[in-house]
């Protein structure tokens, strides 16, 4: 099943998962070519006035996320995360989804 995400229509519900041995890679492709020049990706882990920040890296149409794994075992069950969008440096970001820490043991 392929769930289409389209930036306006409301946030989905995203749950991140994270297994206590391993780090996460999350990997997007741009399906209309490549991500527009300037363009940012990146998860908002935490609440609060300063959330933890983990950019995607972006090339041609591929967005890749790699967090080691100390880093996100570190990251307690149910802390808020959101995916974030800019499509250019001058923009506001778009939440395209948000939700949640699945930490399993």
């Amino acid at each position: 099943m392929s769930e289409k995400w389209e930036i306006g229509l409301g946030a989905p519900k995203l749950v991140v998962h994270i297994k206590k041995h391993s780090g996460l890679v999350w990997q997007f492709r741009w399906a209309a070519g490549n991500y527009p020049p300037g363009s940012e990706l990146y998860l908002l882990v935490g609440a609060g006035p300063a959330p933890t920040r983990w950019p995607f890296t972006i090339q041609e149409d591929l967005a890749t996320l790699t967090v080691k794994q100390p880093v996100a075992v570190a990251i307690p069950d149910r802390t808020p995360v959101y995916l974030m969008f800019k499509a250019n440096p001058a923009a506001e970001p778009d939440c395209l989804a948000a939700g949640a820490v699945k930490a399993w043991k």
